[in-house]
């Protein structure tokens, strides 16, 4: 009868688990929806893409191919956590056995609520301030912190806790969950985690090993994480401050503790399973992140190893580089290197420290060993411009297009999109690869228009529209023959839509697959404003965000990244400027060509103060089927700082006619 109650449970504790919510949490990727189920890039076990599938209705996890993982929440704890069954069944009845319905593993539906127009996850926040202020009053009543190589410095600096009575009487004192669990008296050592503000919003309760009583069958968790609160990592406020230029990453907090015992900056990951939560943050904090100096000290064990590689590999596909400091191999982590030989700790931390230093000014790095490489390399492998196919604008660019990221924004009808596939046509017409990006039009309707205005291009009087060749209404060896003049560049163009390449990562990756077949070619991005963020940003937030990125992808790859950026509509009737593109703090700043596409003669619009027929005009002009156009260059770094170019658009064609190029 025992046993049977037990089993019921178990399987009430995995019906009120949302697997979906757990596994995002543990392994910091967002799901996304895939019909009647959600699918993690990448995959927990394997690292495969579009291969771990969620099923949220059967609370299932399934794998294709490969490792064939699959089950419920007590066998992802075996598998991704590596708990024996013991501890995963051990954990998912912690988890469960608070009644809180605001719980974040809570099965229920998911929680949503309304922010600048989107619809973002709720994370509940907590504040443990007060409790660890208490717990801390009785650090004195224990030597564990100073046994574990802790100065009283550094235990009165994270207000390091203690109660003889264990976490069980501090439940029940602070209401942390509402069943009693007699077991809990073994954990008496509290590990707090401070944000920025200075707030607890998380604590590490800590077993006394001593306190295990006899009936324990199998060895306890040194640790016990809280019901329906996610793990967070220690320190990671240092991710946000600008003034932390090196970091530690260590595994656990007692080996972060051990590291700012000698006054570095450390975050501790508080598991090796939360190694994908760094990297999202360090995803979000990128345009301060990336001055950072990492530094990963690893433990000496198979799950320190797998870490180590699950954390490069993250730094690598964000951008970032991290240097790894081994431990002797006589000691497993850092903190037992601290207990039995301090000063080696310490001269190993300044070692490291200090090769850092020098290597950032080592003789190999500094500039005067790379000028004969620099040499060799403008004399073998010149940065030749690639043409735009417009010979004044070419000019203008000092010989066309080089690496480096380019911004065009233009309000809407000047033909934003027109103007770059044009560009990017006659780029792979001249055998150079180019990556097209749409995140709002179809290929269908992108080679639409490149067949439109190669119709006209070969002969205006029998030219069709884009449209013409979607309704099939051109005749068929009019749409054979234009196709057959378009094959050869079609040859060099890749078009990639939004379902592969919302997110900046996703176009990183497509990247380093381009970069394996062409050392040489262009990407185009249409449009800047509909790229995504990986987590809750504002509209700002994320278009600076992606434009540094975008930059660094420019670097990263040597290539030329042109993207199409939208307008404030409070800019649509003035003359184009810094201002005119929609959030435009980052473009500004990072971007190395920023162009307008405008209306011939803009200036002089402006000037009507009557706003009424200023905006008749502006609609009278762009309502013309040939449209004055102008293309303004308002900055380039390498380069004339302002310069036009004017050209005639034919918009029925899709096509772009420099006006006066010689």
């Amino acid at each position: 009868m025992a046993v049977n109650s037990h089993e019921t449970a178990i399987e009430l504790a995995k019906q009120k688990i949302d697997l979906m919510d757990y596994i995002e949490h543990a392994t910091g990727v967002k799901a996304k929806r895939r019909s009647k189920s959600y699918v993690f890039d990448p995959c927990p076990f394997c690292g495969k893409k579009n291969h771990f599938f969620v099923v949220p209705e059967k609370n299932f996890y399934h794998t294709f191919s490969g490792c064939g993982k699959s089950g419920t929440i007590i066998d992802f704890l075996m598998e991704y956590e590596k708990l024996t069954l013991q501890e995963a069944i051990k954990k998912i009845l912690d988890l469960a056995g608070a009644e809180l319905p605001s719980g974040v593993y809570a099965k229920k539906s998911r929680q949503t609520h309304q922010e600048n127009g989107e619809t973002k996850n709720q994370i509940p926040q907590f504040d443990f301030t007060e409790m660890i202020e208490q717990l801390h009053a009785n650090v004195a009543q224990t030597t564990y912190f100073k046994e574990r190589g802790l100065s009283d410095q550094t235990i009165k600096k994270y207000k390091l806790g203690f109660a003889e009575d264990g976490l069980n009487a501090v439940q029940q004192q602070f209401q942390l969950f509402q069943n009693h669990r007699n077991f809990l008296q073994m954990y008496k050592y509290f590990l707090p985690v401070w944000n920025e503000e200075g707030k607890c919003h998380y604590f590490i309760p800590r077993i006394d090993e001593s306190s295990v009583p006899q009936y324990f069958e199998s060895k306890p968790s040194k640790t016990f994480n809280l019901p329906q609160i996610p793990v967070q990592l220690f320190n990671d406020r240092y991710l946000k401050s600008a003034d932390t230029k090196l970091l530690f990453i260590t595994e656990g907090i007692f080996d972060a503790l051990s590291i700012e015992e000698f006054g570095y900056s450390c975050i501790a990951l508080n598991g090796v399973t939360n190694a994908n939560k760094l990297i999202a943050l360090l995803e979000e904090q990128i345009d301060i992140c990336i001055d950072k100096t990492f530094v990963l000290v690893p433990d000496n064990d198979m799950a320190g190893q797998n870490m180590m590689q699950t954390v490069q590999e993250g730094f690598r596909k964000i951008g970032l580089s991290i240097e790894i400091c081994k431990l002797p191999e006589t000691y497993k982590d850092v903190n037992e290197y601290l207990q039995k030989d301090r000063m080696g700790l310490e001269k190993l931390l300044t070692a490291t420290v200090k090769g850092i230093q020098e290597r950032e000014f080592s003789s190999d790095e500094c500039v005067a060993s790379y000028l004969d490489i620099y040499c060799k390399e403008i004399r073998n492998a010149p940065t030749v411009p690639i043409s735009t196919g417009f010979p004044d604008l070419d000019a203008s660019l000092s010989g066309g297009i080089i690496p480096g990221l380019y911004v065009l924004g233009a309000v809407s009808s000047l033909g934003k999109t027109s103007f770059i596939l044009q560009v990017a046509d006659y780029i792979a017409s001249q055998g150079i690869p180019v990556m097209f990006i749409t995140l709002e039009m179809s290929k269908k309707e992108l080679v639409s228009r490149s067949l439109s205005r190669q119709s006209f291009v070969r002969d205006h009087r029998q030219a069709y529209s884009a449209i013409d060749f979607l309704k099939g209404e051109v005749p068929e060896e009019i749409v054979l023959s234009t196709i057959e003049s378009y094959r050869n560049t079609a040859k060099k163009m890749r078009i990639e839509d939004s379902s592969r390449c919302l997110h900046v990562s996703a176009i990183r990756e497509q990247m380093e697959t381009f970069k394996q077949r062409f050392e040489k070619f262009v990407v185009f991005i249409d449009y800047l404003q509909i790229l995504q963020s990986p987590n809750n940003r504002s509209d700002k937030q994320t278009v600076d965000f992606n434009v540094t990125q975008l930059k660094l992808i420019s670097r990263d790859f040597d290539i030329p990244v042109i993207a199409v950026s939208s307008f404030n509509r409070t800019n649509y009737h003035h003359t184009a400027g810094f201002e005119s593109f929609k959030e435009s703090g980052g473009i500004e700043y990072s971007a190395d060509v920023i162009m307008a596409l405008q209306l011939k003669g803009m200036d002089k619009l402006a000037t009507i103060s009557d706003e009424t027929k200023r905006r008749e005009n502006m609609n009278q002009l762009k309502a013309q089927p040939i449209r004055p156009i102008e293309l303004v260059i308002l900055k380039q770094r390498n380069g004339i700082s302002y310069a036009k170019s004017d050209f005639s658009y034919h918009a029925k064609f899709n096509y772009f006619q420099q006006v006066n190029a010689g």
